[in-house]
């Protein structure tokens, strides 16, 4: 009975202690603005290969763009949360994939095209372009 006793005065005292630190590292886990930071830093650092996709989906009226491969420019920019991929049926092309821009990431480069420009992507990254929000 003393056992029982003392593993509830020991309950008692460090829940609101546990609970505590719980929240504390929810909250820094489920942060919208990290992840929002790392998809304007993945526009930042993008590969000839991943401006030209986001080009052609910047291009059509949808954003959308059909490959015929899920290439790793495409998996990367998905993996960054700034397209998304979907598999379709194959039309006359051969396209079975459709890669999506997301809204943000749309208007994000709308607003600002050098961030697909070959000639501006060293200011870029030095952070020229981070204060213009």
């Amino acid at each position: 009975m003393t056992s029982r006793l003392a593993a509830l005065d020991l309950v008692r005292i460090d829940v609101p202690k546990l609970s505590e630190w719980l929240r504390r590292a929810s909250a820094a886990l489920f942060c919208r603005q990290p992840a929002a930071h790392r998809r304007l830093e993945a526009l930042t650092a993008l590969s000839p290969a991943e401006k030209t996709l986001l080009r052609r989906c910047l291009e059509s009226d949808a954003g959308t763009a059909q490959v015929t491969t899920a290439e790793g420019a495409a998996l990367s920019l998905e993996h960054a949360e700034v397209v998304a991929i979907y598999r379709t049926e194959p039309d006359a092309s051969g396209a079975i994939f459709v890669v999506r821009l997301h809204p943000w990431a749309r208007d994000r480069l709308r607003r600002y095209p050098e961030f697909l420009s070959t000639a501006a992507s060293s200011g870029i990254r030095s952070g020229v372009f981070a204060s213009r929000r």
